[in-house]
């Protein structure tokens, strides 16, 4: 028996474990729920690490989603383990308890281990994370006193355990509704923006009215500071900029501009009608053109250059977010 399940008897442990009922019951995200739970527990079972791992369908594999400890750690949420590495894997598939009481004897999952060691964790108790419908995961606490877990603590570990499952099922499940709204909504604002731009498409016969009225639709739906219309002039074979959508630039860009086709960004999307994504200001993969460097002396740090192509002429449209 530890000083825990001494200095509260079960029926004090029982209102305890009724508290972390009723607290867990009221939280929609996971991260509040978890911190709730690490407040009132210490009132149920003796502790000085709790985690959460949920299982990862698509990947399967092991992700731990949230960790509490009472002292720094370096051990990250998000890290992933293979199902049969992980502790709590064997716990969410055979959905028994699984205490370790001297983690320094146990031999297997060596990788979680030998991180439990160096946060001097000495035991542990991992209970299966299950509602009626699925299995989640596991949940665990860690000690560092080597035995803190008996038969007692395991079975109120499993009481929350219950309790946790289907708060953590009802998170998820807010989290999944909440996703898809928000996919609904970008859907929807595509949709109004191709609707809008087909109006611009009728309404605008100048093609520099058209761009700005495209421009400021596209802004609606994706943040971007500078939008550009750049036209291949045959003649010359030299890129045009012939609109410009810049409120903030410095006066660097300008419309009529021109610049060599050939080792731009632009020449790269014609080349393999796709198109090119500029992650970081990198003036060699942008090409070594003045025009090219008055745009990164404008402070443009990314860009995405889409091609424009027609059945008898191409043409590159640029827009730089």
């Amino acid at each position: 028996m530890n000083e825990i399940q001494r200095a509260n008897p079960a029926p004090e442990r029982c209102r305890t474990l009724l508290d972390v009922s009723e607290a867990i019951a009221s939280h929609r995200e996971l991260e509040a729920l978890f911190h709730e739970l690490a407040e009132r527990l210490p009132g149920v079972v003796n502790f000085d690490l709790l985690t959460l791992v949920l299982h990862e369908p698509a990947r399967n594999v092991m992700r731990l989603h949230l960790l509490e400890s009472r002292a720094p750690v370096s051990i990250s949420p998000g890290s992933e383990l293979p199902v049969e590495q992980s502790p709590g894997g064997l716990v969410w598939q055979t959905q028994q308890p699984l205490v370790v009481s001297d983690i320094g004897r146990e031999a297997r999952f060596p990788q979680v281990m030998q991180m439990l060691r160096e946060h001097s964790v000495k035991s542990l108790c991992i209970v299966p994370l299950t509602t009626a419908l699925r299995r989640l995961g596991a949940f665990g606490v860690g000690s560092t006193e080597a035995g803190a877990y008996g038969e007692s603590d395991v079975e109120l570990l499993m009481l929350v355990a219950r309790q946790v499952a289907v708060a953590v099922d009802n998170a998820l499940n807010y989290q999944d509704a909440r996703s898809y709204h928000e996919q609904l909504g970008r859907e929807r604002d595509r949709l109004r923006l191709l609707l809008e731009i087909n109006n611009a498409l009728v309404a605008n016969l100048d093609l520099r009215d058209l761009f700005a009225a495209i421009s400021t639709s596209l802004r609606r739906v994706m943040h971007h500071e500078y939008a550009s219309l750049t036209l291949i002039d045959t003649a010359t074979n030299q890129l045009r900029l012939h609109a410009l959508d810049f409120p903030q630039g410095k006066g660097l860009v300008q419309e009529e501009m021109v610049g060599p086709l050939e080792g731009s960004l632009p020449a790269q999307a014609l080349a393999s009608r796709r198109p090119v994504v500029l992650k970081s200001a990198d003036q060699e993969q942008a090409g070594p053109s003045e025009l090219a460097r008055r745009h990164f002396a404008e402070g443009l740090k990314s860009a995405c250059v889409i091609p424009l192509v027609s059945r008898s002429s191409a043409a590159t449209g640029r827009s730089a977010l």
